[in-house]
């Protein structure tokens, strides 16, 4: 009778401390209950702080509900191993890809719903399912678009439709949780709130387009460093026969009889004939 005693205030121990866990800051935990006639998630988002359960017929999972940032990028080095930068087509089938960055969040209180609805956590939804919308609403609006536009000024409004469509598109499911009376109950509720989506590079064609573009405007630069040299050389001679036009302006106001002569006589040489030098003074 002892030992049976001993046994289960054993087993009460064992069940009262594997069934608590802490709750850290800006995260909110689920109950979900296994076994039962009211199995299912809990309606109730339980708070900051230690939680209480039943190891044997309930599990708790916790949800970050505090601002997540997560950039979908080519490069491996960031975000993923993979390659998860986003691709999208203008009206005209030309292909783009581009890094795009999200700011998003769970709606506080709402966590109990994203579990029942996708029966995955934040980050693997940020990483399958929401990247996945991501790249539909980029897909359907571009293709309304210009390679000019969202190469443009106007790729903000790309984005500025793309947020709303992830906040109605995503933000918003119909869910089912069990309410404190143990019965169940659907409404169609909020559960993500995107703040920002925004373009981390700038939208790049194909290779084989960007190299022919890149192609032009070399060309392009060429033919300007051409025309720039071309006009600065004329300018320098225009400068010079000016300045030259000038200096023989300036010199032939200058010019007296005096100086002539002194000029001439500077110049003089004797002519020599048959040994006597001809001399010549005038």
């Amino acid at each position: 009778m002892k030992v049976n005693f001993k046994l289960a205030i054993l087993v009460t121990l064992i069940v009262l401390i594997g069934g608590c866990t802490r709750v850290p800051v800006g995260y909110e935990a689920i109950r979900v209950k296994d076994f039962g006639t009211y199995r299912g998630v809990s309606e109730l988002a339980l708070v900051t702080g230690k939680v209480w359960f039943n190891p044997v017929t309930e599990t708790v999972h916790k949800f970050p509900v505090f601002l997540k940032s997560y950039p979908y990028t080519e490069d491996t080095r960031q975000g993923s191993e993979d390659d998860e930068a986003i691709r999208f087509s203008d009206n005209q089938g030309l292909t783009f890809t581009s890094d795009v960055g999200i700011m998003c969040k769970v709606i506080t209180g709402m966590s109990p719903h994203v579990f029942w609805y996708f029966r995955k956590d934040v980050d693997e939804l940020i990483d399958g399912y929401i990247r996945e919308q991501l790249q539909n609403c980029f897909v359907f609006h571009a293709s309304k678009m210009s390679a000019q536009q969202i190469l443009g000024s106007d790729r903000n409004m790309l984005l500025t439709a793309v947020t709303a469509e992830m906040n109605d598109r995503v933000g918003w499911i119909d869910s089912e949780v069990v309410d404190k009376n143990g019965g169940r109950e659907k409404r169609r509720v909020q559960v993500f709130e995107f703040l920002t989506i925004s373009f981390l590079s700038n939208p790049r064609p194909p290779a084989e387009v960007m190299a022919s573009i890149n192609a032009v405007i070399e060309a392009n630069n060429k033919r300007l460093a051409q025309l720039t040299n071309a006009r600065a050389d004329s300018q320098s001679a225009v400068i010079i026969a000016t300045g030259q036009a000038e200096a023989n302006r300036l010199l032939r106001a200058s010019l007296t009889n005096e100086i002539i002569r002194y000029e001439q006589a500077k110049n003089w040489r004797p002519v020599v004939l048959g040994g006597s030098a001809i001399i010549d003074l005038k």
